[in-house]
């Protein structure tokens, strides 16, 4: 009996179970038409699945058309006019629309030239609501820090959006708007950010990927698996798709075992199966740790001898960093939900990933 295996590390959570708040919020932010309209913030760290949220806003949002734009995309531009031009075809493929706009009708004013364009497209497309998302969105300030694009380029997509009120930006990454933009002197951000799962949530999601597959899941088993990820989507749906390929095997065997239990979850942690597999994701958070704001790296190594955390005043003291490189560190790592603060104590959020850290 072959088991299909519907978990994922590419896709956490496509059923996006735990994430309906923000969805609410998200349509409730992108259908006001009003004036002055802010700009909206997905925020949160890799793998806790803000693309998997805008993709399914896409298909759950009918009356709100969005048009995913992947600012990855957008890093080799040379200018405004290949940035923009870039945006203008990720609408006209996400929303089936008119033709983007070509370089020469860009060129003499590409913010006028995308203004009439986007008009264009709602009257194409008869909508009251359009939202252009642009993802991994950092890209755009790196874009701004080269000089590639203007110093007012973000006030000019204000402008845009004042001028038609159908329009709405929205940008998703892991960094605050200021720690993007540092001198921009747009503030009205709708900030949602995107964090761990609940219990509740994990086992919902753990539980209903596989409700079409004879397996069962034992509730202590689901219980262990948010014990150890905290309610990490990414690495949850690791672990259960550890589970269902380490139940194919035993099966191959002549074994008919379709309930999923704690010493299953507990053999794919013991024999590096789940470490192996999830590589990427362990030293996708470890690296990006390295990023930006130093001491990061120094905390979570000190940290992760502490396995069930320390007080902060010994965690300080243990390693060497100025008081205020310290504070910038921490506060950094709690707010991407690396680690948690509580009472004076501090310890890394995912049990998974301070193993991961000792192994290495």
């Amino acid at each position: 009996m072959h088991i299909q295996n519907p978990y994922s590390t590419s896709t956490p959570n496509t059923l996006c179970l735990g994430r309906e708040n923000i969805l609410s919020a998200l349509e409730q932010a992108w259908s006001n038409n009003r004036k002055p309209k802010p700009f909206s913030l997905l925020i949160g760290h890799r793998r806790m699945g803000k693309t998997s949220i805008i993709l399914k806003a896409q298909k759950q949002l009918k009356e709100i058309h969005i048009a995913f734009v992947n600012a990855l995309h957008l890093a080799s531009s040379k200018d405004t006019v290949d940035v923009i031009q870039g945006i203008c075809w990720s609408i006209e493929d996400d929303l089936k629309t008119l033709a983007a706009p070509d370089e020469k009708a860009l060129t003499e004013d590409p913010y006028n030239a995308f203004q009439i364009y986007l008009q264009s497209v709602i009257e194409d497309l008869r909508v009251t609501s359009i939202v252009i998302v642009i993802d991994e969105y950092e890209k755009l300030g790196e874009c701004l820090e080269k000089g590639i694009l203007e110093p007012d380029f973000l006030r000019r997509l204000r402008k845009i959006t004042d001028s038609i009120p159908e329009v709405h930006f929205a940008f998703s990454g892991l960094h605050t708007w200021e720690e993007t933009f540092p001198k921009s002197d747009i503030k009205d951000i709708i900030v949602t950010p995107v964090g761990l799962l609940t219990l509740n949530d994990t086992k919902r999601f753990l539980a209903t990927s596989i409700a079409d597959q004879p397996v069962e899941w034992d509730d202590e088993a689901m219980e262990r698996i948010f014990q150890l990820t905290a309610g990490h989507p990414a690495i949850s749906g690791l672990i259960g798709m550890c589970l269902i390929h380490a139940l194919n095997d035993q099966n191959k065997t002549g074994a008919k075992k379709t309930r999923l239990t704690v010493k299953d979850v507990d053999t794919v942690i013991s024999n590096g199966k789940v470490f192996s597999s999830g590589q990427y994701i362990f030293s996708g958070i470890w690296q990006q740790a390295g990023r930006n704001i130093s001491g990061q790296q120094d905390i979570l190594k000190a940290l992760s001898t502490y396995p069930s955390g320390v007080d902060l005043g010994i965690l300080k003291s243990a390693i060497d960093l100025e008081t205020q490189a310290f504070e910038s560190a921490l506060a950094k790592l709690r707010q991407l939900d690396v680690i948690k603060l509580e009472a004076g104590h501090v310890y890394i959020a995912v049990e998974l990933f301070r193993c991961w850290i000792l192994r290495q």
